[in-house]
């Protein structure tokens, strides 16, 4: 309408952007990843306990993403894994060998 002339000039013209403080990600020490690392093992079960651990650690995928992960899901030779993520989007994200080494331990998928 300013640029009509009739009003005088923009009432969001002096209208500031809103600061938004930066909140630094939050990111686990080694110590603990050791201590949660730790936590999972066993005998038997070691490998189901720690396949699903490693690859949200490693793969930065969320652990909701990783919950319906299975083994269709991986691309072993890419080594990298499929998943659903927030709006049922799917995203593929790569993963380290020593999680490839416990990539069997993943459930067999739908």
């Amino acid at each position: 309408m300013s640029r009509r002339g009739t009003i005088p000039s923009s009432s969001m013209a002096h209208v500031g952007t809103p600061k938004i403080p930066e909140r630094p990600v939050p990111v686990v020490a080694d110590d603990d990843l050791r201590e949660l690392s730790g936590a999972c093992e066993g005998e038997e079960l070691e490998d189901i306990r720690i396949g699903p651990f490693r690859l949200v650690i490693d793969s930065g995928a969320r652990l909701s993403e990783v919950t319906d992960v299975g083994l269709v899901d991986l691309d072993v030779e890419r080594a990298t894994v499929t998943v659903i993520g927030k709006g049922r989007r799917r995203r593929t994200v790569p993963f380290g060998p020593r999680t490839l080494r416990r990539a069997g331990a993943l459930p067999a998928g739908p």
